[in-house]
C-alpha cells in the first residue's frame, strides 16, 4: 500500500481562521552561533492540516488522543470533482472497500491557500461536529 502525504505547509504565511493569532516560527539557535539548529513554534490546533475531534464543537465530545491511531490509517478513494457544481452519486461511484473518501476540488491548484482567502469561501456540504452523533473525528 502506498501512502500519500496530504499536509499543508506550516509557516508564518499559513492562513489562520479570522480572529485567531497568526502562526509564529522563531529561530532560537543556529549551528553557527550555538552548535545546533532549533526553532520555537507557536500556533493554534486549528491551523494548517488538522483533524477536528468531536471535542472541538461538543463539550463532552471525544478528544483526539482518545482515538486509536488505527482510526486514521486506511484505504481511501480520491474522487476528482474539479469543476463540478454539484456532486452526485455518479461522481462518487462505489465506495466498497474504502475507509475514507477525499474529494479533489482543485482549490489548492488555484493558490487559494497562498492567497489567504480560504476562510472567505462558503463551506457547502460539510457536516458539522455538532451534527456528528457518532462521536467520530472529522477531517477538514
Amino acid at each position: 500500500m502506498s501512502y500519500i502525504d496530504l499536509t499543508m505547509e506550516l509557516s508564518d504565511r499559513t492562513p489562520v481562521y479570522p480572529g485567531d493569532p497568526k502562526s509564529e516560527i522563531k529561530i532560537v539557535a543556529t549551528v553557527a552561533e550555538n552548535g545546533w539548529n532549533e526553532k520555537r513554534l507557536s500556533f493554534n490546533t486549528h491551523s494548517s492540516t488538522h483533524i477536528d475531534a468531536p471535542y472541538h464543537m461538543l463539550a463532552e465530545g471525544k478528544k483526539l488522543d482518545e482515538f486509536p491511531i488505527q482510526h486514521f490509517v486506511g484505504r481511501a478513494k480520491i474522487i476528482d470533482v474539479t469543476g463540478l457544481k454539484t456532486i452526485g452519486k455518479e461522481a462518487i461511484g462505489d465506495l466498497s472497500g474504502f475507509d475514507f473518501v477525499f474529494f479533489k476540488t482543485g482549490q489548492s491548484d488555484k493558490g487559494i491557500l497562498q492567497k489567504g482567502n480560504i476562510f472567505n469561501r462558503r463551506r457547502r456540504g460539510r457536516v458539522s461536529q455538532a451534527e456528528n452523533k457518532n462521536n467520530r473525528a472529522g477531517f477538514l
